[in-house]
């Protein structure tokens, strides 16, 4: 492949540079947003070399090259003073002048946002920027929380070809696709009906499963693939949990959904999938987590590549146990946080019989409501918007990400019911230990 040399001329440039010197670069914004490049990018933010960034998306057309490619003027210097202007998600030179859209951040704020890698995020306004630094501030991080997670991505298509045939037989196991899923939805689409030409083709696609077909308890995505059974008992055997939370791979900052998982068995899955196993009590809570729109919100300014991987998971802040824990009254019932809203995830997944045996471990049980999954969706919401501790301006700011699912109608409802709730229960300053817990 290609080597980028922009790291080595950063690295070229501060070398030659001179006590009073300043330099300017144009460079690939993986500089200061690829985790790759965190050594370099963090030791010079630590030493005050860090002047001013300006991060461009060209989709003005700036360079003859692709309208998403992303590329940033850093300038380095003797710099006294330990913050660093910054612009980002620029598409005109003459936007660097607007004094207003600079933000300052430091090795200090970088390390909080980001600490295991130190690297940007991606943001665009101030108020995001000080929502992150706020929600870095008061809650713990994934990492931190969920220290027993093993992340996963086993089984690769060209890398265990040999393995894996197009037919399905005895001694083989059919591999999931991350087309096959949505959010809540373990059925999503499949292969069903699809004849070979277009199931294999370049531009193959699979077929939605109508509510019908889902109503059908053993009706399941069709996969186009299978992998032989003792090799994939091979390559799971560091995992014995039956039950796994998966997501799509390969996204990005700018899909409507970012974060698209659900909860499946542990099953063979594609390199389009990662997915990570733990205590299995945790496994719907997180479903809910990692779907909600705040996560989502952060997740986007998180991500600077296509890839969702474990190291942006390990950075995401979270509520922590103390929170989830903390019994409120709430949809009709006095249970902890993390209880409210495992039952809401369950009643999304409860018509596929593949998870049946966690839901009888958990001893989850629930009413059939004859609310929307999109009503249901929405409680999840409120509840994960609730253990973030958002303000008003704050559930403004994430909405606005997600207009294609919610309406100005829904802001106001969210900040009503977000009020009642929190009325209703005493939030304690959000740090690390806080709880939210019910007014005695």
């Amino acid at each position: 492949g290609e080597l980028n040399t922009y790291a080595l001329f950063t690295d070229a440039a501060i070398k030659f540079k001179t006590k009073r010197g300043v330099v300017g670069l144009v460079l690939k914004s993986a500089i200061v947003t690829s985790q790759v490049n965190q050594n370099l990018f963090k030791y010079l933010t630590k030493e005050k070399f860090v002047v001013a960034i300006y991060d461009f998306i060209n989709r003005k057309k700036i360079f003859n090259i692709d309208s998403r490619e992303r590329f940033c003027f850093l300038l380095l210097g003797n710099s006294q003073s330990e913050k660093f202007h910054v612009s980002m998600n620029l598409s005109e030179v003459s936007e660097i002048e607007k004094a207003k859209s600079e933000i300052e951040l430091s090795y200090g704020s970088l390390k909080l946002l980001n600490p295991f890698t130190g690297m940007l995020p991606n943001f665009s306004r101030k108020s995001e920027v000080d929502f992150l630094l706020r929600v870095s501030y008061d809650f713990p991080f994934f990492k931190n929380v969920y220290e027993n997670v093993r992340f996963g991505r086993i089984v690769h298509l060209t890398s265990h070809a040999k393995f894996i045939t197009k037919r399905k037989s005895g001694d083989n196991v059919p591999i999931y696709e991350g087309k096959f899923f949505n959010q809540f939805d373990g059925r999503f689409s499949g292969f069903n009906g699809v004849r070979d030409g277009l199931r294999y083709g370049n531009k193959s696609s699979s077929v939605n499963i109508d509510e019908a077909n889902k109503s059908i308890a053993d009706y399941f995505p069709e996969p186009r693939f299978f992998i032989n059974a003792e090799k994939w008992r091979q390559l799971s055997k560091n995992h014995n949990e039956k039950f796994m939370l998966a997501w799509r791979s390969l996204t990005s900052a700018t899909n409507t959904r970012t974060c698209i998982a659900t909860v499946l068995p542990f099953i063979p899955a594609s390199q389009s999938v990662q997915f990570l196993t733990t205590n299995q009590n945790d496994l719907l809570y997180l479903s809910g987590l990692f779907n909600s729109v705040v996560f989502d919100f952060i997740l986007k300014k998180k991500l600077s590549g296509i890839d969702l991987t474990q190291s942006v998971i390990n950075q995401i802040p979270v509520p922590n146990r103390e929170q989830t824990a903390s019994k409120i009254n709430f949809n009709g019932g006095e249970a902890t946080i993390n209880h409210h809203i495992s039952l809401l995830v369950f009643s999304l997944f409860r018509n596929d019989v593949r998870l049946n045996s966690l839901f009888e471990n958990l001893e989850l049980q629930n009413e059939i409501r004859s609310e929307s999954k999109f009503e249901t969706v929405r409680k999840i919401d409120l509840l994960f918007m609730a253990l973030y501790k958002l303000t008003d301006s704050e559930v403004e700011l994430v909405l606005v990400e997600f207009s294609k699912q919610y309406s100005k109608k829904d802001l106001g409802w969210f900040k009503n019911e977000l009020q009642i709730l929190l009325c209703n229960y005493a939030v304690s300053p959000a740090v690390p230990t806080a709880a939210f817990s019910p007014v005695g």
